[in-house]
C-alpha cells in the first residue's frame, strides 16, 4: 500500500509569556514543533494553555475542542500531549473525534506520575480512562517504569523520553572547580529549601548559583540575592552550563519524570547530583553520570558534595557526555515520525 503523506494535528502546552508556562513539558512540546518545522512535515498546532488563569479552564477546554473539530478534515494523525489531568478530561472526546474523522490517535503523557494518578481515580473512571488509552494507536510515555505498567494493562505503548538538542561535537575536558548550579522552576517541591541550606552550609570556596522562574511567593526574596541569576532563554543554556561543574536537583516533585535539565547538563559535561526520587534513577545512573542521595536527606546530599574531588569528577563528567547522546531530540523525534508513518501504511 502507498504511504500517505503525514498531516499532524498537535495539541499541547505552548511556551508563552507567563512564568508558569516555563517548564519541561513546554520545552519538549516546542522541540517537537521545531523538528516538524525544520523538516517541513505538515502540521497544525493547537495550544492547550491559551488562557492563563485556572478559572478559564472551561474556556481552554472549549477552545481546544472547537479548534480540533474545524481542523479534523485536514489531518491524518491526531496527537494529544498533556499531563495526567489533561489526559483525564480530553482523552474521551479526542478518541471520539479521531474515530469520526478516521485519523490515528496518539496520546502523549508528560511526567512520571501517571500511574499513581490513575490508581487514585474511582474504579468507574479508571475503567473508562483505560478503555480510551487502549483504543489509542500509540500511548507515548516518558519513563520505562510507566512503559512496563501500561504494557501489562494492554496499551500500545512507546517510550518517548524527554529530549533536548545534544550537539556534542567536541570533547569537554572539564576540571572540577566546585561550581554548582540549580536550574529549574523555583518551588519547594523542586528542593529549593535544600539548595538554600547548602548555600549556608558550604565553605566559601564553593559556588552555588540559582537559575529559573520564581513560581512561589516564598522565594521572591531571591531577587535581592547575588546567587540568583534569573531566567535563561533556551539558547543561553549551553554556554551558561559550561561555566559550572555540577547540576543539583534535590527534587521531591510528585510529577517528576525525566527532567530536561539533566539532559542539558550532561550534554555540557556536567554530572548531576539528584535525589533518588520517582524515575530519576532511570536517567541519573549513580556513580556513572551522576550521584544519587535519598530524597529529603540533607546530610547525605551535603556529604556527597563535600566528598566529590577532581579524580572522581573527571569520570562522571566524561560519562555524562556519553549518556546524553541517547536523548538527542533530533534522533528521538526522527524515530517518532517513523512510527507515525508506519501507522499510515
Amino acid at each position: 500500500m502507498k504511504e500517505l503523506a503525514l498531516s499532524i494535528l498537535l495539541i499541547g502546552p505552548r511556551r508563552n509569556n507567563n512564568l508558569d508556562s516555563i517548564g519541561g513539558t513546554t520545552v519538549s512540546f516546542e522541540n517537537l514543533i521545531y523538528y516538524l518545522d525544520s523538516n517541513k512535515i505538515t502540521h497544525i498546532v493547537i495550544s492547550t494553555n491559551k488562557y492563563k488563569k485556572r478559572k478559564f479552564d472551561i474556556i481552554n477546554y472549549v477552545y481546544v475542542l472547537y479548534k480540533v473539530i474545524i481542523n479534523l478534515p485536514r489531518i491524518n494523525i491526531l496527537m494529544f500531549n498533556a499531563s495526567p489531568r489533561g489526559i483525564l478530561f480530553f482523552s474521551f472526546p479526542m478518541l471520539v473525534l479521531s474515530k469520526l474523522s478516521n485519523c490515528k490517535l496518539i496520546i502523549r503523557i508528560f511526567g512520571g506520575d501517571f500511574y499513581s494518578f490513575y490508581l487514585g481515580l474511582n474504579k468507574i473512571v479508571q475503567k473508562a480512562l483505560l478503555k480510551c488509552l487502549k483504543a489509542a494507536h500509540l500511548l507515548l510515555l516518558q519513563t520505562k517504569d510507566l512503559i512496563q505498567k501500561y504494557e501489562l494493562l494492554g496499551c500500545k505503548v512507546c517510550w518517548l523520553p524527554t529530549s533536548r538538542s545534544v550537539n556534542v561535537t567536541y570533547t569537554i575536558n572539564k576540571v572540577y572547580k566546585k561550581r554548582f548550579i540549580y536550574f529549574g522552576q523555583i518551588t519547594e517541591q523542586k528542593g529549593l529549601d535544600f539548595i538554600l541550606r547548602l548555600i549556608d552550609s558550604l565553605d566559601s570556596d564553593y559556588i552555588l548559583d540559582i537559575y529559573g522562574p520564581i513560581l512561589s511567593d516564598k522565594y521572591l526574596f531571591l531577587k535581592n540575592k547575588s546567587y540568583y541569576k534569573g531566567i535563561l532563554n533556551q539558547d543561553q543554556i549551553p554556554n551558561t552550563f559550561l561555566n559550572y561543574d555540577v547540576l543539583l536537583l534535590p527534587t521531591i516533585h510528585p510529577g517528576e519524570g525525566y527532567p530536561g535539565s539533566i539532559i542539558e547538563a550532561n550534554s555540557c559535561g556536567l554530572p548531576v547530583i539528584a535525589s533518588k526520587w520517582m524515575s530519576i534513577p532511570e536517567i541519573v545512573i549513580d556513580q556513572y553520570n551522576g550521584l544519587l542521595f535519598p530524597a529529603n536527606d540533607f546530610d547525605s546530599l551535603l556529604n556527597i558534595i563535600e566528598n566529590l574531588n577532581v579524580d572522581s569528577y573527571s569520570k562522571l563528567s566524561s560519562n555524562a557526555l556519553i549518556w546524553s547522546k541517547q536523548f538527542d531530540s533530533k534522533k528521538i523525534n526522527m524515530d517518532l515520525i517513523y512510527r507515525f508513518n508506519k501507522l499510515l501504511v
